[in-house]
């Protein structure tokens, strides 16, 4: 269920897709309708940095365990090293 939510929550360009069900989710643990505008961009901001540090995280350890990066993932590869820089 966690790994069918990230890939649900990932553009082809490997950003965070804000009308996820992933987003919706966490939106609602963290009491979305109850914060001022400027809290909710700065919540996207470190949700969409954090998403991209998962991303890279689960690519790098599919690839030490499988030797080659075959998920549904790659896509993001080229999106997450430009952003955050590579992990490996």
């Amino acid at each position: 269920m966690v790994l069918e939510l990230l890939q649900n929550a990932m553009g082809a360009d490997g950003e965070l897709l804000t009308n996820s069900d992933l987003v919706d989710l966490l939106k609602s643990v963290d009491n979305w309708s109850a914060m001022s505008e400027v809290s909710k961009k700065v919540w996207e901001e470190e949700l969409n940095t954090n998403f991209k540090e998962v991303v890279a995280f689960l690519l790098k350890q599919n690839a030490e365990e499988n030797g080659t990066f075959t998920t549904a993932l790659t896509g993001a590869i080229e999106a997450v090293n430009a952003t955050i820089g590579s992990y490996s």
